[in-house]
């Protein structure tokens, strides 16, 4: 195949992404907040989170994406 055709699959691989749910993330940093998700490949430091969740380092919290993906919900302490 050519150069051509192996781009246009690159594009359609990038373009065709399946989204995520919700997932499961460990706490990393607190001053700021940063958590760690898909065994460290991801750290999150853009989020909303509620306002009653109070973590520490190590803490396991229940993460869920905005629809486009850039910012995550931080719902509460999982164990």
């Amino acid at each position: 195949m050519g150069w051509d055709v192996d781009l246009a699959k690159e594009f359609k691989k990038r373009t065709n992404s399946t989204p995520y749910g919700p997932v499961i993330g460990k706490v990393i940093g607190v001053n700021p907040l940063r958590i760690s998700i898909f065994d460290g490949k991801v750290i999150i430091s853009k989020m909303y989170v509620c306002s009653r969740i109070s973590v520490e380092i190590d803490d396991n919290v229940l993460c869920i994406p905005t629809a486009d993906e850039q910012k995550y919900f931080i719902v509460d302490k999982v164990v």
